[in-house]
C-alpha cells in the first residue's frame, strides 16, 4: 500500500531540487535571518558567508 501512496505522490506533488544558493537565500528570509547570523551558525565570517552565497 505505501508503494502506491508514494507513486501517486512522485506522479501528482513531486518536489523538484532548488538551487542550493536559492534554497539559502529563501530559508535566510522566510525566517527573518541575515547573512550575519548564517556566518555565526557556520562558524565563519560574514565575508565567507557572503561570498558562499554569491558563489555557490
Amino acid at each position: 500500500m505505501s508503494s502506491l501512496i508514494k507513486a501517486y505522490e512522485d506522479n501528482h506533488y513531486a518536489i523538484t531540487r532548488g538551487d542550493p544558493v536559492d534554497v539559502l537565500h529563501f530559508a535566510i528570509e522566510s525566517m527573518g535571518r541575515s547573512q550575519a547570523e548564517l556566518a555565526a551558525l557556520c562558524c565563519v565570517s560574514v565575508n565567507l558567508a557572503g561570498q558562499a552565497l554569491a558563489v555557490i
